[in-house]
């Protein structure tokens, strides 16, 4: 972990964390193979594909990395950066790539209400055409939660993991975006920071329609 940037300072509950969401993957995964079944489409072994928001040093996305085909990380702090592609080095992780830009900067050049001259020209449009269909994302925002750029295009997307750590941002993300355009499917808190009053509240949502 670099010095000066955040990092989590409990491995034990951020690895329980780490756990959970595996298992909410892996639900994702079951799910979406039922729905295929009942289309007629053949059962896969991996989701297509994860965007990742706010990820740090990459901790998350190397979990993951096996649970989907492909991962797209964002992440604001240079430093943060290079420790997430250290750690997609060290730890054999091919699948994965981090951009470093502000997670309002991704979400405003995508949605259109930004410069999309801040971006490389790739097939991430694409991808997030089929959000809704079939895109994973996971957030992780600051205390403040997510702003209103980002918050309209996560709820683009089928499957939502939002890592919060404050339950008040949480909530009223829920109540103003979220809470009408998908359902929450699971959630459990975590005490990452004991003696202090925040806890980390984990939920997976699903795309009502």
């Amino acid at each position: 972990q670099v010095e000066g940037p955040f990092s989590n300072p409990n491995g034990d509950v951020a690895e329980v964390t780490a756990r959970w969401l595996h298992d909410a993957c892996e639900d994702i995964l079951l799910a979406r193979n039922k729905r295929g079944l009942g289309s007629g489409s053949a059962p896969v072994s991996t989701l297509p594909w994860l965007l990742e928001l706010y990820c740090g040093n990459g901790n998350h996305a190397v979990s993951l990395s096996p649970r989907f085909g492909r991962v797209l990380a964002v992440e604001i702090e240079p430093r943060l950066v290079a420790a997430a592609n250290e750690n997609f080095a060290v730890n054999g992780v091919a699948n994965a790539t981090v951009t470093a830009l502000p997670a309002e900067t991704f979400a405003r050049a995508r949605t259109g209400t930004g410069c999309r001259d801040l971006l490389d020209g790739d097939d991430v449009d694409q991808l997030l055409a089929d959000a809704w269909r079939d895109g994973t994302v996971l957030v992780d925002p600051p205390r403040a939660g997510l702003d209103s750029d980002t918050l309209s295009l996560v709820a683009g997307f089928r499957s939502v993991l939002y890592v919060a750590c404050d339950c008040a941002a949480l909530a009223r993300d829920l109540r103003s975006t979220l809470g009408e355009t998908h359902k929450v499917r699971r959630m459990a808190l975590f005490d990452h920071f004991p003696g202090s009053r925040f806890c980390e509240v984990v939920v997976w949502l699903e795309a009502k329609a």
